[in-house]
């Protein structure tokens, strides 16, 4: 297949990926600073007015929770415990237990677009393909681990400072959070690099 016609059977794939890429940051650009400085403006579960932990996550008990602080709301239908008198800290570690995630899908998307792009120019079994489908597949392995720790570390240190009495534990979160889905995609997309990188070989050799 000529290039020309790779690069206009990838080309919508591209463009997708790169529409979602540029909302997503403009997302993160404008509610992630909002909520840190607007009292209007919340980013996910995070405000300066509000901070939410999953509740559902932390297995916190069904039955009544030991009086907590007038500031905190426990809500069993929503799965949350939220505080409305954040402080600065419990603020910067909500954020943190977001972010990694959106920063995640964000590089995924980046790399996907640029993966479409290069794919489109030098042919679907190029060494492009292979590297950017290889870049792909650690990036969501490694990185799913990276930003389920970092979430779980941020949401138990938050139930840990709105209840104390809970001692929500960080491995018992991060088994919660476990990415099995993202772990799934980056062992696809590996496999598609592999499989591409062996097709290569034996062209190769086979002349």
């Amino acid at each position: 297949m000529p290039a020309t016609n790779h690069q206009e059977a990838l080309q919508p794939l591209a463009r997708l990926a790169t529409v979602l890429f540029y909302l997503g940051a403009a997302g993160l650009l404008i509610f992630l600073p909002g909520a840190l400085l607007s009292p209007n403006v919340s980013y996910g579960d995070v405000s300066q007015d509000m901070v939410c932990v999953p509740a559902e996550t932390l297995h916190l008990p069904f039955g009544p929770i030991d009086p907590p602080p007038p500031s905190v709301q426990v809500s069993r239908e929503a799965a949350k415990v939220c505080t409305t008198d954040p402080v600065g800290s419990e603020i910067a570690v909500g954020v943190l237990a977001q972010l990694p995630k959106a920063l995640l899908y964000l590089g995924a998307l980046w790399t996907l677009r640029t993966m479409h792009r290069a794919t489109g120019r030098e042919g679907l079994f190029g060494q492009s393909m292979v590297r950017w489908t290889q870049r792909l597949s650690w990036w969501l392995l490694a990185g799913g681990v990276v930003a389920a720790a970092l979430q779980s570390w941020g949401e138990a240190n938050l139930i840990n400072q709105i209840l104390p009495s809970e001692n929500a534990r960080v491995p018992r979160v991060f088994l919660d959070n476990f990415p099995w889905g993202t772990l799934l995609a980056g062992l696809g997309v590996l496999t598609v690099s592999r499989i591409t990188r062996v097709a290569n070989r034996e062209i190769a050799d086979s002349h």
